[in-house]
């Protein structure tokens, strides 16, 4: 994690260096599914090597560390946002709550493979984007 935070600080100590006054908002990843197939479960075990096979709580608990990077980014800009969407999709595919919960994937029908979002999994993340974050913006909230 630390890694990648350095790496997207280059980026973005070079995008603000030249436009001061962009905002950039950012989210980590939404809850993924290692189930998915086995080829899923394998990436799941190789990323994650602590995590008993089928231990869903202990993959989605490291998989919030890419959240928590995003946060910590926050941190050294002023305008630069994290917006938190962990548990969107599995409450738009009717896993009980509360969101994030820990003990269930993201569901199948909202996934294109293991970590990334189907185009209905993108229309529900970037819908409760524009819920969390952008209505907030242009109503002169955030």
């Amino acid at each position: 994690m630390a890694e990648a935070v350095n790496d997207t600080r280059v980026i973005l100590d070079s995008l603000f260096r030249n436009h001061p006054n962009i905002k950039v908002v950012q989210f980590g990843y939404d809850i993924v599914n290692f189930e998915m197939s086995i080829i899923c479960s394998t990436l799941g075990r190789t990323l994650f090597p602590d995590c008993r096979r089928n231990d869903i709580a202990c993959a989605n608990n490291d998989m919030y560390h890419l959240q928590w990077a995003v946060e910590d980014i926050s941190t050294y800009y002023k305008t630069h946002t994290a917006v938190d969407l962990r548990g969107t999709m599995q409450k738009a595919g009717g896993v009980p709550g509360p969101f994030p919960n820990d003990n269930y994937y993201s569901p199948e029908d909202l996934m294109r493979d293991c970590i990334h979002a189907n185009s209905q999994g993108f229309t529900v993340l970037f819908d409760q984007f524009w819920e969390v974050y952008f209505k907030a913006e242009i109503e002169g909230k955030n």
